[in-house]
């Protein structure tokens, strides 16, 4: 039995204000080629399909592009749950009709959906379990008690364990396991809480396709594995691999996989440098248009510094300059007496900003340039 496993596209979504649906495009047209060469008898999706529970029209028109390749244009089963930030609802709509042609999407008002798969080396079932909001799952299940996701998660899945019929068993599902390493560009699935579940919840499956932590990973065991998200969503990951996983599961239960790497259309970066340097020249390795996090060096402040680094940089989407940030430099200025003149109130804004006092040549530049403006304004 052949899977492909990937989940947390999050289309629709912007980094720093700059959209990505193109960047999402560019990454699934690879998906679809993966699929291609590997035949699967299914691509799961685990979840996160959406940036948001009401996507914007591109992002709507890219998925069906996707699953159209998929299911219309490879023959191929497709099993999609919906995350913590899709709209179970919005995401299941004609999912009854559109099994049909084998595009399989839990959702609705269930918390589970059983698929079964007759591959080449023989039958095969998917539990394809939809994110479940502990208060989702009181309602669903009938089981007031519950309070946790964890809870959630046990009990939507002893009442589909109920219902299995022996064989190979592969669990998709969109949960924190605990163990797991998060990025900074997840939505925590809880308030006040880690949301978390142990690893022992998913003991007994062939293969477990998890969604929602973004970089690619095992927990617990090899068989519980993140496919990670399609992009880097957050400069923190720039030095992530994003990939897919390839996943053969032989007749006896033994598994074999193969993460396949995801070129990006624009990769991201971050770089760190005086602004004359970075200005001077493109450091080694870096694209035009890539898409950058700038740390400037400099410990005088840089004039229109954003704008004049995209004149190089076209797609700078954060800057951040260390040394304007000195201890000593957020504590509140004290409101300017009468007897402050200009020359005071810059050396009291300068030791606030740069957490030191004004050195003798840069005071003598100030007093020329103070001294110029008097006289041009006497002139006037």
């Amino acid at each position: 039995m052949r899977l492909l496993h990937t989940s947390d596209w999050h289309l629709g979504r912007a980094l720093a204000g700059e959209r990505l649906i193109e960047d999402q495009a560019y990454a699934l047209d690879q998906l679809i080629e993966a699929a291609k060469d590997f035949r699967p008898d299914a691509v799961v999706i685990s979840g996160d399909v959406y940036d948001r529970a009401l996507p914007p029209p591109e992002a709507v028109a890219l998925l069906d592009h996707v699953l159209s390749e998929l299911v219309l244009g490879l023959d191929l089963h497709v099993v999609l749950i919906p995350g913590n930030h899709d709209s179970r609802e919005r995401l299941a709509f004609a999912s009854r009709l559109l099994e049909r042609n084998r595009l399989h999407i839990a959702g609705r008002r269930e918390a589970f959906k059983w698929i079964e798969l007759a591959g080449a080396s023989g039958p095969c079932r998917i539990l394809a379990l939809p994110y479940l909001e502990p208060a989702e799952a009181r309602e669903i299940l009938g089981r007031p008690e519950l309070e946790d996701h964890e809870a959630a998660l046990r009990a939507a899945l002893s009442q589909a364990l109920a219902e299995e019929g022996g064989g190979r068993i592969v669990l998709a599902a969109h949960a924190f396991v605990a163990g797991g390493e998060p990025s900074d560009s997840e939505r925590a699935l809880s308030v006040g809480g880690t949301g978390a579940v142990a690893p022992d919840c998913l003991a007994g499956f062939c293969y477990v396709a998890l969604g929602h932590l973004h970089r690619a990973q095992s927990v617990a065991e090899e068989r519980c594995e993140y496919s990670g998200a399609l992009l880097k969503y957050s400069f923190a990951e720039a030095e992530q691999q994003k990939s897919v996983n390839l996943v053969e599961i032989a007749p006896e239960g033994s598994l074999r996989l193969e993460r396949r790497p995801l070129r990006p259309r624009r990769e991201l970066r971050c770089l760190e440098g005086r602004f004359d340097d970075l200005m001077r020249a493109t450091p080694p390795g870096v694209d035009r248009e890539d898409l950058l996090s700038v740390k400037l060096l400099d410990e005088r402040p840089v004039l229109d510094a954003a704008a004049r680094l995209r004149e190089r940089y076209p797609n700078l989407l954060q800057l951040s300059q260390p040394a304007l940030l000195a201890p000593g430099s957020q504590g509140v200025r004290p409101a300017p007496g009468p007897a402050q003149d200009h020359m005071e109130l810059f050396e009291d804004f300068f030791r606030q900003v740069a957490g030191r006092p004004l050195a003798a040549e840069e005071r003598a530049e100030l007093e020329a340039a103070l001294e110029e403006l008097r006289r041009q304004e006497q002139r006037s």
